[in-house]
């Protein structure tokens, strides 16, 4: 146990095939899809999880065949989950992730 201990949570994250899930003490605090909407003029995220679907003018990013092509978009899509989830949880947070080998 550190001292800065209480400032931090830990935080178990399973990008799955379709959803995107974020677990904090064994409850699922973020269930959506595992897509990301970027806008093509400016480069800037427009939509993370369920908010791409809605998004069509933008390009999507989304893994195919449970298969993460694109690593930069992938860590804007878990940087903006983890925002939108972690905004009650606390300020640094520690992040577990697991990905499936075959």
């Amino acid at each position: 146990m550190g001292l800065l201990d209480f400032l931090t949570k830990t935080i178990g994250v399973d990008p799955g095939s379709q959803n995107l899930r974020l677990i904090h003490n064994n409850e699922l605090i973020f269930n959506e899809t595992a897509e990301l909407s970027i806008d093509p003029e400016t480069n800037k995220v427009s939509g993370y999880g369920d908010e791409a679907i809605h998004a069509e003018p933008n390009k999507l990013i989304k893994p195919v065949n449970a298969v993460i092509a694109d690593f930069h978009g992938f860590e804007r899509l878990l940087r903006g989950s983890m925002k939108r989830a972690l905004n009650e949880l606390g300020f640094l947070p520690t992040t577990e992730c697991t990905f499936p080998y075959p």
